[in-house]
């Protein structure tokens, strides 16, 4: 039987337990995939316009088909997992109602994998998808990463985070697209997913922080703000947790406001 000092030791042991060192030298990030490499994700996106809201869960297969010499991924994603949920006005429609369009976007998911291109330093060069709004949790994928070492505060520019929202704005109209990542610092990560695994740290960790913008030129349209954040496993070159909040600000006859939330978190 433990006694109340051996519990009490332990405790303290635990408490006054010294995580890893961290790297002195500026580090690389980048994808670090092979061929026939599978990777899951399970995404969340809620959606929200005036008083509706779409909520959605998805998980996602990803396997690797091929890489060329410059290190190019193709990526084949595959859904294993899906659940909606609608709200207006605060009330939820019943999931009985719900249940049979459920099973037929989740037939159609079925029917029409995803192709997508990634390179090692996060660009995704393509992506295929039967329609535009099925590409959205996969362009979470989407983080570019720069080519040299750095250290934590570095910043670099990646306007491709935003110019895909671009689409929400007329075509003949003038915009500007921008955004950044900054890697704000390093962290021990105890975590696996969305649940803790151990008391003890398991791997390092790139806190990446995204701010981005698409700015119309033309006043009577909204800007469309970015932000987020991501942590980077680095000891297996992969994303484990992502976020993206994307919001509306102004716009003449914009009188609903608008805002989408994705999150996704790498299942081992």
């Amino acid at each position: 039987m433990l006694t109340i000092l051996t519990i009490t030791s332990l405790f303290l042991t635990a408490c006054h337990h010294k995580s890893p060192g961290m790297p002195e030298a500026a580090i690389t990030l980048g994808w670090r995939l092979a061929p026939g490499m599978e990777i899951r994700y399970d995404t969340h996106s809620v959606y929200s316009v005036g008083e509706d809201t779409i909520e959605r869960q998805e998980s996602w297969t990803y396997l690797v088909r091929a890489v060329d010499g410059r290190g190019n991924y193709a990526l084949e994603a595959h859904i294993t997992h899906l659940d909606a949920s609608i709200s207006h006005a605060g009330q939820r429609i019943l999931e009985s109602e719900l249940k049979q369009a459920i099973a037929q976007e989740r037939i159609r998911l079925d029917l029409s994998p995803v192709h997508l291109h990634l390179s090692m330093d996060g660009r995704m060069d393509s992506i295929e998808a039967s329609r535009w709004s099925d590409t959205c949790p996969h362009r979470l994928l989407a983080l570019l990463l720069p080519a040299h070492p750095i250290l934590p505060g570095a910043r670099w520019a990646d306007p491709a985070t935003a110019r895909p929202l671009s689409h929400f704005t007329p075509s003949d109209v003038e915009l500007k697209v921008s955004g950044t990542q900054q890697m704000k610092d390093l962290r021990w990560n105890r975590h696996r997913g969305k649940h803790a695994i151990s008391a003890l740290p398991t791997h390092l960790d790139a806190e990446i922080h995204t701010s981005a913008v698409v700015l119309p030129d033309d006043a009577r349209f909204p800007a469309i703000e970015i932000d987020g954040d991501t942590e980077w496993n680095l000891d297996k070159g992969l994303m484990d947790h992502r976020w993206i909040s994307i919001r509306l600000r102004g716009g003449k006859g914009y009188e609903e406001t608008g805002s989408l939330f994705m999150e996704m978190w790498r299942r081992p």
